[in-house]
């Protein structure tokens, strides 16, 4: 699954006149802030095959951060379906 999302880090803002760009095309984003995402049922996820991975990051001289959040989380469900569609109960 994937989905878009954007952040401001004042950290990422610059001078247009004096650094000639309004745009950054980040390709590694380890010393980044990013958003994060994970689930109660953390210390599983090696075992699972979770992942969260971001691509095409852009950052802008404003401090706008925009990229794609690629993840997949095993999500499970504890309701018991026992009596469906039986309501009575």
């Amino acid at each position: 699954m994937s989905d878009f999302e954007s952040w401001k880090d004042r950290r990422m803002k610059w001078d247009l006149n004096e650094w000639k760009t309004d745009t950054l095309n980040i390709r590694s984003y380890g010393r980044l802030w990013v958003p994060d995402i994970n689930s109660d049922r953390f210390q599983t996820s090696s075992q699972s095959g979770d992942y969260a991975q971001f691509y095409n990051i852009v950052a802008k001289n404003s401090g706008n951060v925009t990229g794609r959040l690629e993840f997949k989380m095993q999500a499970h469900c504890d309701i018991d379906y026992t009596n469906f569609p039986d309501v009575s109960s």
